[in-house]
């Protein structure tokens, strides 16, 4: 009885199969494992093709009215027998390899890759927009403190205009006494 209890929890609570069941759960799994590597599939192949082209002989026989010498000059031979004038050259052996790669993409990692650049470029676009708002509400704010400057420093002229005006209104019988009139 107590197995029976403990194999029906895990039948019915079963993490796998509540992710196959719901497809935005499976989304979600299937991005993580191919963020990690686990299903990777991306491969280089590396093919080789060789030529070789081995050792040949180029030979010229000439008929010349010459007397009898031979010479030679690195690969090549010059001989003239009997009238016969005779060219032999050696081809030195030459091989050439083309190495061709070829590569093989995993193309559910390039779309989750892709949509993440998309999403960051528009994160970035969103930033840029909040920061060019907030340097002209700056702008705006400096124009206004230079304009609030300007009316602070006339409104203290009125201030002290005023002062001065009241003390001499107060003060006007002494400083009368003061000029003699």
């Amino acid at each position: 009885m107590r197995y029976l209890l403990i194999i029906l929890l895990f039948v019915a609570c079963n993490p796998i199969k509540r992710v196959v069941n719901d497809p935005k759960k499976f989304e979600l799994m299937k991005e993580i494992v191919v963020r990690s590597g686990a299903c990777a599939n991306d491969t280089v192949i590396v093919s080789k093709d060789s030529i070789v082209y081995k050792d040949s002989l180029i030979e010229k026989k000439i008929q010349v009215p010459c007397s009898d010498f031979d010479s030679t000059f690195g690969d090549t031979r010059i001989s003239v027998r009997s009238g016969v004038l005779t060219y032999e050259h050696k081809c030195k052996e030459k091989t050439v390899t083309k190495t061709i790669t070829n590569n093989i993409r995993d193309r559910a990692l390039e779309n989750i890759l892709k949509s993440d650049i998309k999403n960051r470029d528009s994160v970035i676009g969103a930033k840029e927009r909040v920061i060019k708002d907030k340097e002209s509400e700056i702008k705006s704010l400096k124009a206004d403190v230079k304009s609030l400057k300007g009316d602070v420093r006339t409104e203290k002229f009125k201030f002290w205009l005023l002062v001065a005006g009241i003390g001499v209104f107060i003060f006007r019988k002494p400083l009368l006494r003061v000029i003699g009139l």
